[in-house]
């Protein structure tokens, strides 16, 4: 199957492993489900995630 460009992919957060996405409008990921991840963002922009 294709990629479609206009559904973004999921992939695992940086920081926790949790599904996410990346939002380029935010330049960051965002859970797929909806959850708070403003401690995985916080890591992330620390460097802290892998």
């Amino acid at each position: 199957m294709a990629d479609n460009p206009g559904i973004p992919k999921i992939v695992p957060c940086p920081a926790c492993k949790e599904e996410a996405v990346y939002v380029r409008s935010l330049d960051r990921y965002v859970h797929y489900d909806g959850t708070d991840n403003r401690a995985c963002w916080l890591a992330c922009s620390r460097g802290e995630a892998s």
